[in-house]
């Protein structure tokens, strides 16, 4: 019995090893904007691509509203305090807002939480298979983060913000984006002044994705709306409007939406990925996951002291490994399918070698022999560890040490 124990805990390991992709992230309360948050008790979840061509982007994925027991908490609707310049579900001239809302019921009586979590599910998973990592800021049905803790997290875990909606009308007018009001004093506001052009990129990407994916769009697939997320995004953040209380939400429907929006992250991301910077924070929540922030746009470096430069490193990844759009060549490819293999292989023959020395140790009932398995468990262990993490733990040691010229080159 206690051998069988053994074994166990050795598939447990490798299957936890194989299959715990995700990490969390609170609210830490020493990035910017995050004191003006009212609910930041929970966590968004950050899933890892394991697709070949892994880009090395994260994409934040809000599902809109879904966050219990509000109870009229409000927010501050700008970071200098000033009044909104649009309506909307909080009036022009308000300088607060419902911290989170509710949002609206389909004509069916369906929760819009419930329509905006499926199609942020479905996104995610077609975004990691086109090797994007996720932040879904709401992974299930509530999440005990306000609109500003959602925005803070985002901009910095993530590289682009979407947050997805229906809007309230029962036109069926399809989808739009939530555009930066033609206000002056409004763009001149940081950090709406810098950002505001990157969240309408972002915008036009998503609503030409999804007209190409034969979704229906509201006129030019804009309207313009002062918005919280928006007054307090420092990364390209768009609000998805994807259609209205009279919208189809069948499940095809919404796979339709989700390949739509997937189709148009591709389009805005043809870009190089974020360099993360090298002095993460925690989760002032409790969280155990360390935290690293994007950079203002694609391809900015971090930190005090700019990285060593490995000459020649990152680019004979390129040249030798991948095509010029980023994805794995011939030989790219045969060598992430060999070191995929061995990753496999090594648990798989731990235990296979390790069942067949306890079975023989024990039909010969001799302790010697036992003793002698359980030496040679430990070491299978170490060396079948060591091999599955060795690229996780090449590339943590490269980024601490600040060798960004020196990689895996992306080969996990």
């Amino acid at each position: 019995m206690k051998n069988l124990k053994y074994c166990l805990v050795l598939v447990l390991f490798f299957s936890f090893q194989l299959v715990s992709h995700a990490k969390s992230y609170g609210l830490d309360s020493s990035w910017k904007y995050a004191d003006f948050s009212v609910i930041h008790s929970g966590e968004a979840t950050l899933y890892e691509s394991s697709a070949s061509s892994k880009k090395n982007i994260v994409v934040a994925v809000n599902a809109g509203h879904g966050t219990s027991g509000v109870g009229g908490k409000k927010t501050y609707c700008h970071p200098d305090k000033t009044p909104k310049v649009t309506g909307g579900s909080t009036e022009a001239g308000a300088t607060m807002a419902i911290a989170v809302s509710s949002g609206m019921e389909f004509q069916d009586g369906t929760a819009e939480a419930v329509v905006t979590l499926k199609v942020a599910q479905k996104l995610k998973d077609k975004l990691l298979a086109q090797g994007y990592d996720v932040l879904m800021i709401r992974d299930g049905s509530d999440v005990q983060l306000d609109n500003i803790a959602r925005t803070v997290i985002a901009n910095n875990v993530a590289d682009m913000h979407i947050a997805i909606h229906f809007d309230s009308s029962t036109d069926d007018k399809g989808a739009f984006y939530m555009s930066v009001p033609n206000v002056s004093s409004y763009r001149a506001m940081e950090p709406v002044s810098s950002n505001w052009q990157k969240h309408h990129k972002l915008g036009d990407a998503l609503i030409n994705g999804l007209k190409e994916n034969g979704v229906k769009i509201y006129k030019d697939g804009t309207m313009e709306m002062d918005l919280t997320q928006t007054s307090f995004s420092t990364i390209p953040s768009i609000d998805i409007e994807l259609g209205d209380k009279s919208s189809d939400i069948s499940d095809e429907s919404l796979e339709k939406l989700a390949e739509g929006l997937s189709s148009g992250v591709l389009k805005y991301g043809g870009v190089t990925s974020t360099s993360k910077p090298t002095n993460p924070g925690s989760s002032s929540n409790g969280s155990n996951s360390t935290v690293t922030g994007p950079a203002e746009d694609w391809g900015d470096q971090f930190g005090d002291q700019p990285p060593i430069d490995i000459a020649g490193s990152s680019e004979g990844c390129e040249t030798i490994f991948k095509n010029e759009d980023g994805s794995f060549n011939a030989l790219g490819q045969f060598m992430q399918d060999l070191f995929t293999l061995i990753k496999f292989a090594a648990p798989v023959l731990v235990i296979a070698l390790q069942t067949v020395d306890y079975a023989k140790a024990i039909s010969a009932q001799n302790a010697d022999e036992m003793k002698k398995a359980h030496g040679r468990f430990v070491k299978r262990l170490i060396c079948g560890v060591a091999v599955f993490m060795l690229p996780f733990l090449l590339d943590l040691l490269f980024e601490i040490f600040g060798l960004y010229g020196l990689d895996t080159c992306g080969i996990r």
